[in-house]
């Protein structure tokens, strides 16, 4: 039994190395063990080291605000538009809290004209990023910016990836 145990917990250790002589020395010592569970995580941790936390936690967190904001972005414009309009962003603000950028579409140049010169609509906007508690140090550098698909048409042959890079 004790032998077909230790098959099995080491499958990919070859014959007559170090590694696998460090591990033998340590799987015979262990052998007694009662929890066979906390023994083959122990074996586990020797043959492929311990398990790394990632470098910064944050990303899920932030990715979660940045989409809720997106939605409500878009539940605002709604009410100042009569134009079918969407929202999209892109940036890297799992680096940083600065590097995002949210895009409103919508049809014509001159609604987008109009959104842009609406004041109250924009700070309703920019305070979105407060209500949704968007990391502080990021706030003032997150772009909220207007486009339309006629611009687009016109300058990027209606190609959005080229228009925006």
């Amino acid at each position: 039994m004790r032998a077909f145990w230790a098959r099995e917990a080491l499958p990919s250790a070859r014959l007559g190395t170090r590694t696998n002589s460090n591990v033998c020395y340590n799987l015979r010592r262990r052998i007694a063990c009662q929890d066979k569970e906390l023994f083959a995580r122990s074996i586990a941790v020797q043959l492929i080291g311990p398990k790394r936390q990632p470098m910064n936690p944050q990303p899920k967190a932030i990715e979660e605000v940045t989409n809720q904001i997106e939605l409500a972005i878009s539940v605002e414009v709604g009410r100042h538009t009569t134009e079918k309009s969407w929202v999209t962003h892109y940036g890297a603000n799992h680096i940083h809290p600065k590097h995002l950028v949210y895009w409103i579409v919508v049809r014509s140049d001159a609604e987008k004209q109009r959104l842009e010169s609406n004041t109250a609509l924009m700070s309703k906007l920019r305070s979105l990023l407060d209500q949704y508690e968007y990391p502080v140090e990021g706030r003032a550098g997150v772009h909220i910016g207007f486009e339309s698909h006629e611009t687009v048409n016109r300058e990027s042959e209606g190609n959005f990836y080229h228009h925006w890079k």
